[in-house]
């Protein structure tokens, strides 16, 4: 959960400073060989992480403040407990009003490189390794879009069909 917390903050902070309303696909490729298909949306400070398999979860970012909702059960939200976000200060120093562009981050556990699309103003791939992790993020269908802020909020929880 934790190595998700810290993509999720990447993608957030990183971007550009400007207003932007942006959804794409994603696949999670993890170096056991499985992986994890969603989407994303961002609106400017808010972001939705969503995986599409039911036994899995969403991750909403809105109002500075993270959730965890359940996709078997939408009900059932969770607000990311501040403890979990230690290293995510680092990230912010790191990325905040940056642009979008390749780049590394590296502290005593853990390397994150982002690799930035040609065909896209957002990354192409974000990977993460730690001691117990190698995974890699591919970004893929991005586009602009205008989003609804009702997608943003953990309750009500909003259905979104990409």
């Amino acid at each position: 959960m934790k190595i998700l917390i810290i993509i999720f903050s990447i993608i957030l902070i990183s971007k550009n400073s400007s207003a932007i309303e942006i959804q794409c696909n994603f696949e999670e490729v993890y170096s056991n060989g499985s992986e994890q298909y969603g989407f994303l949306l961002i609106n400017n400070e808010m972001l939705r992480y969503q995986y599409y398999d039911k036994q899995l979860f969403t991750l909403i970012r809105n109002n500075d403040l993270n959730f965890v909702i359940r996709n078997d059960n939408p009900s059932i939200v969770q607000k990311i407990d501040e403890k979990n976000q230690i290293l995510l200060s680092n990230l912010i120093k790191l990325f905040l009003n940056s642009q979008i562009k390749n780049t590394e981050y590296q502290d005593q556990e853990l390397i994150i490189k982002a690799e930035t699309s040609e065909e896209f103003e957002f990354y192409k791939r974000i990977s993460i390794q730690n001691n117990n992790t190698v995974l890699s993020v591919y970004f893929y269908n991005c586009k602009t879009t205008i989003l609804n802020e009702k997608f943003f909020n953990p309750i009500p929880f909003t259905d979104y069909f990409y």
